[in-house]
C-alpha cells in the first residue's frame, strides 16, 4: 500500500502499536521537535524488554543528515533502528520481532 503523506504512515504505525498493546513514544509532526534533532519518529517498547526505534518516510522521503547520524549511533550502540516506507514494511518487520 503506497503512502503519499508521511502523516498517514505515522497514524497507521500508531494504530498497529495500539492494537498490539505496545507502549510507544511518537514525535509530533505539527510542531518543532522538543527531542534531539534527528531523533526517530517512534520509540516502541516491545515484549521481552526490547526497544525499537522507527523512522517513517514516504517512498520518496529522504533522511536528513541528523537522522542518518542518529540511526548510525543507535545501531552502533546495539539498538534496532529501522526506516519504513509503508505500513506493510512496518508490519513485516514487526512480524520478525
Amino acid at each position: 500500500m503506497r503512502i503519499e503523506r508521511e502523516s498517514d504512515l505515522h497514524r497507521l504505525i500508531a494504530t498497529v502499536c495500539k492494537l498490539r498493546g505496545w507502549y510507544f513514544i511518537h514525535s509530533r509532526m505539527d510542531k518543532r521537535t522538543t527531542c534531539n534533532i534527528g531523533a526517530p519518529d517512534f520509540v516502541i517498547a516491545l515484549p521481552g524488554g526490547r526497544t525499537l526505534w522507527v523512522e517513517a518516510k514516504t517512498s520518496r522521503g529522504k533522511m536528513t543528515p541528523e537522522q542518518e547520524r542518529a540511526r548510525d549511533m543507535l545501531i552502533r550502540l546495539g539498538h534496532r533502528q529501522i526506516v519504513v516506507r509503508s505500513i506493510d514494511e512496518f508490519i513485516s518487520d514487526m512480524d520478525r520481532v
